[in-house]
């Protein structure tokens, strides 16, 4: 009963408007006089993360499908391909195609020294993206080479599925 009484009394308050000023003084105490204080430091922008190139070797990779991989706890997607998914494709097509090129990317990333440069985006799945090239070739272009990914232009369907394909015209 008592909270319904202070509940009423406080929209009574709030609705009343706002308090007279010699009321709120006359109620707190005075506050101890304040030393001036130091000028403020000016605000410096937040770190970016750095976006050092990584130098890493092919047993530290693990492969996820045919454009991500992870080292250690870091996921990276390869900049700048579109590649088919190995699980959960849209079509039969589709997944066979993506375990081709899961397969292509574990080819192309075993043959040396590989050096990951992440462009500071980060993909749907919080994948950093990442410009990826092996002993200097860049792995974008060997995949596309290999017919194992397509260059990223925006598309809007899915060129792997006949049936899901967009209509000529």
């Amino acid at each position: 009963m008592r909270h319904k009484r202070f509940l009423s009394a406080l929209v009574v308050v709030a609705l009343a408007g706002p308090v007279p000023s010699a009321f709120v003084l006359a109620q707190t105490p005075a506050a101890p006089p304040v030393a001036p204080a130091a000028p403020a430091p000016v605000p410096q922008p937040p770190a970016t993360p750095t976006l050092e190139p990584r130098i890493v070797r092919p047993k530290d990779v693990t492969i996820i499908s045919g454009s991500r991989f992870r080292v250690g706890n870091d996921r990276y997607q390869v900049f700048g391909v579109r590649t088919p998914r190995p699980r959960g494709g849209q079509c039969v097509m589709e997944r066979l195609r993506g375990r081709q090129s899961r397969g292509a990317l574990r080819r192309i990333l075993s043959r040396g020294e590989i050096r990951i440069a992440p462009t500071g985006q980060v993909n749907a799945f919080g994948d950093k993206l990442a410009r990826v090239s092996v002993d200097g070739y860049s792995v974008r272009r060997r995949l596309i080479d290999a017919r194992a990914a397509l260059p990223r232009r925006g598309e809007g369907f899915n060129p792997w599925c006949i049936s899901l394909r967009r209509p000529p015209g």
